[in-house]
């Protein structure tokens, strides 16, 4: 199954996590989350790898956006997002175990009109436009045109959380 038809990504609550499991083709998606969690129970997008340590890829290249997120501004600057300017604040938000590629300006996507758009030079792997609180670790951020781009909103994120997170460009 595909991580853009989850229904509840726009209205994602504490405590929520959505596990993408390792498989040999990659997930050629992107898309954005919104939801409010807590420190205690953070929203978690979280990677779960194979037996030899295979993480789950996100891969910008030809990925396709959720065509049910009508609302979904600035798609040509990262693969995932968290929060809209101006419609969701997202808050405890964190991405764990992923590899996140590809989003960069040789490569295509599709829009959610079904569009085909170029990224632009400095998008990237993860982008807390509009989030309070949000992490990344243990994840693999490559060949984007930067790894992580902030927004607004954002008053407290962090990439590594004490754990480790490799940039590949």
């Amino acid at each position: 199954s595909r991580i853009i038809d989850i229904p509840t990504l726009d209205s994602l609550k504490q405590g929520d996590s959505i596990k993408v499991y390792y498989q040999s083709a990659h997930y050629f998606e992107k898309f954005r989350m919104n939801g409010v969690g807590t420190a205690a129970h953070p929203i978690v997008l979280i990677g779960i790898a194979d037996g030899k340590g295979n993480k789950p890829v996100l891969d910008g290249n030809n990925a396709v956006s959720n065509i049910n997120q009508a609302s979904f501004s600035n798609q040509d600057r990262q693969v995932v997002k968290i929060g809209e300017y101006g419609l969701f604040i997202s808050d405890f938000i964190e991405i764990v175990g992923l590899e996140i590629r590809n989003a960069n300006a040789n490569n295509l996507f599709m829009d959610n009109a079904n569009t085909p758009q170029y990224y632009t030079s400095g998008a990237c792997g993860w982008r807390p436009e509009s989030c309070i609180h949000s992490s990344v670790r243990n994840c693999i951020l490559d060949s984007c045109g930067n790894s992580f781009q902030g927004g607004n909103a954002i008053l407290n994120n962090t990439i590594t959380n004490n754990n480790p997170i490799q940039i590949l460009v």
